[in-house]
């Protein structure tokens, strides 16, 4: 061991170091994917849509709406 030690440590090291950099890029990935996936979909969707307006307000804006407002 002792003929070796300098060379062991080193290439420990290096074989540690890369274990750890693939091990980043794999998350890095898992991230990436996550975040192009959500991407296209929206978050929510509209069970329903209330109209909260009375009928006479429903033929103002009506009216509005004909005139161009």
């Amino acid at each position: 061991m002792s003929q070796h030690g300098p060379l062991f440590v080193i290439a420990a090291v290096l074989i540690l170091s890369g274990i750890q950099l693939l091990s980043i890029g794999l998350l890095g990935e898992l991230q990436a994917r996550h975040y192009h996936s959500m991407e296209s979909s929206a978050p929510y969707t509209i069970d329903r849509l209330l109209r909260l307006t009375s009928s006479k307000e429903q033929g103002r804006l009506s009216a509005e709406q004909d005139a161009g407002f």
